[in-house]
């Protein structure tokens, strides 16, 4: 039986009864825009609003974020 559910890139991984709670199952990771995220986040830690920015101005017309918000 499952104790608790690891999500990751849209497909759900049971972590069954009895594992370490540090020792997660995990699916790969394989967007695209997950691994820009990283390069930037390791080329430069911030917070999510400047993250977001920074990604749109490096990858615009190749990448885009799904659910950025806009004002006008």
């Amino acid at each position: 039986m499952a104790r608790g559910v690891a999500v990751g890139e849209g497909r759900d991984v049971a972590i069954g009864e009895g594992s370490a709670p540090d020792r997660r199952a995990q699916a790969p990771m394989t967007s695209e825009v997950n691994w820009a995220l990283l390069g930037l986040i390791i080329e430069r830690p911030s917070y999510a609003y400047d993250l977001g920015k920074r990604f749109e101005r490096t990858y615009d017309g190749v990448l885009s974020l799904s659910s950025t918000s806009r004002r006008s």
